[in-house]
């Protein structure tokens, strides 16, 4: 069995893209058969400009996901919108012990 990890996706965009980033969601549950979810977070810079990092997510990935799903990204028209490049990382869960009273 392939070793998976939580896939965590970020990028800055123009807030207008969330529709879009929503469809793409979908898109890639159709395509690749992983449902993600998608985060924004609405900030200011250090000049007081808005800032929107929107942040896709998906559980239990394994590497040829993630690949599959990076292909399938720098294909999409919205690409060319992002204001920051596409940055993926991975983590495992941490399992919690359980203490014996």
């Amino acid at each position: 069995m392939p070793e998976t990890s939580n896939l965590f996706i970020w990028y800055h965009a123009p807030r207008e893209l969330e529709e879009v980033l929503a469809k793409w969601l979908a898109q890639v549950e159709t395509t690749l058969g992983v449902r993600g979810e998608l985060f924004v977070r609405e900030t200011s810079d250090s000049e007081g400009r808005e800032r929107t990092t929107f942040m896709e997510a998906y559980r239990s990935a394994d590497e040829a996901f993630t690949m599959q799903l990076e292909e399938l990204a720098v294909d999409q028209p919205w690409i060319t919108s992002l204001i920051s490049p596409r940055r993926c990382e991975a983590f495992k869960r941490v399992e919690q012990v359980k203490e014996h009273a």
